[in-house]
């Protein structure tokens, strides 16, 4: 079994690539990372210009799964193009990191909250939420909200107290719904970051977007 991590931003590849060799198994399942920033730098709000780039986007997958058993893709920017091209070739083995946390999350409560750094993240992550909840006849209310202010201001802090204070101001947005899903993988390391808890539920779609993939886990040695 071939698996491919599909990124738009080679901060995330190497990022995961780290978290999948420390937690699983790859010699069984090799893993190959492919990075295309075009398809997060090319996203456009123009019809034709979008219809394009899915063109490109389609062909690219079709490719990738003549050697790939499974494709992962760890941008939440093509959730509307995974969508549709799923619905044109249904069984295809063509994942979304954040679909996991998005039934997740929208289990906890009906008020969810879509913390965002990037603009073109919010159509597709409030999309993916509303489906979540229509897989299970629940009516949610996701509203999403720009925190790249607060998380640019932690990445360039090296004072603990100060990151404390960032995350602080984090949490009071955080509290004004049932759950949050961080709708970035680049932002889901904020969980565990100084040791701090949140008042609610935030989720990351690293942990359970990997596992779907049922990669074997590396043995205790």
């Amino acid at each position: 079994m071939t698996i491919v991590f599909f990124h738009t931003v080679s901060t995330v590849r190497d990022y995961l690539n780290d978290y999948v060799q420390s937690r699983y198994e790859t010699n069984a399942a090799p893993i190959e990372h492919i990075v295309e920033p075009i398809f997060l730098t090319g996203m456009s709000e123009d019809a034709a210009e979008r219809a394009d780039l899915y063109r490109q986007f389609a062909d690219k997958i079709s490719r990738l799964s003549h050697r790939a058993d499974k494709i992962l893709i760890t941008c939440s920017t093509l959730g509307d193009f995974v969508e549709e091209y799923r619905k044109s070739h249904p069984g295809a083995g063509l994942y979304r990191i954040d679909g996991p946390m998005a039934r997740e999350a929208v289990k906890l409560g009906r008020t969810i909250g879509i913390a965002v750094t990037n603009r073109t993240t919010v159509d597709p992550s409030t999309a993916l939420v509303r489906k979540a909840a229509q897989e299970i006849s629940k009516d949610v209310s996701p509203n999403c909200f720009d925190c790249k202010t607060e998380i640019m201001a932690l990445d360039k802090s090296r004072d603990p107290i100060e990151s404390i204070k960032i995350l602080e101001a984090l949490n009071r947005n955080f509290s004004a719904y049932d759950a949050v899903i961080l709708a970035q993988v680049s932002i889901g390391r904020i969980i565990g970051m100084q040791d701090y808890t949140f008042s609610v539920p935030v989720l990351s779609s690293i942990a359970s977007g990997i596992a779907q993939l049922e990669l074997p886990a590396k043995t205790a040695p």
